[in-house]
């Protein structure tokens, strides 16, 4: 069966990430070609609950079985909230785990009271900008030299929610 077959019998649960996947998310932030975070720090964001959601998209594999194949992670700050981390496994992408996720997460955020949510991209990602912009992001400014490896600004985007 190929990856559109796969699309149309594709069944994903959303759920709050746990320790136990926490290097299933870094496996799959690596993939993705983010800096992974580390252990400890998903540790420490999973205790604090009022500040943190960091939430998982799982599928059964007959591979693997059952195995993280996206995650999200926001930060709430008052009225606002920041997605800091979005990923889909590759083979998993354009099959909407990602809109999915982010409808997830953008539900936790009003259930908080957040008015706004923001994020920063890679100029280079173009994928990723287009899928935002279709979300409704629209771009606020540019963060020169922001990441690392390669170094890159950054576009700062936002919506209201």
């Amino acid at each position: 069966m190929n990856v559109k077959e796969m699309a149309a019998f594709l069944e994903f649960h959303i759920e709050k990430m746990t320790a136990a996947q926490i290097e299933e998310v870094r496996a799959l932030e690596q993939e993705g070609m983010l800096d992974p975070w580390l252990s400890d720090d998903y540790l420490q964001l999973l205790k604090d609950a009022d500040r943190w959601l960091a939430v998982t998209v799982t599928t059964a594999t007959e591979e693997r079985g059952a195995v993280v194949i996206g995650m999200g992670l926001v930060q709430f700050l008052g009225t606002e909230m920041e997605l800091c981390k979005m990923v889909v496994e590759a083979k998993f992408r354009r099959q909407s785990v990602a809109t999915h996720l982010w409808q997830t997460l953008l539900y936790q955020g009003r259930m908080r009271n957040c008015r706004a949510c923001f994020l920063e991209v890679r100029p280079s990602n173009r994928g990723a900008i287009r899928f935002y912009e279709k979300l409704g992001f629209r771009l606020i400014s540019l963060r020169p030299n922001y990441y690392s490896n390669p170094v890159e600004g950054a576009l700062i985007m936002g919506c209201e929610l």
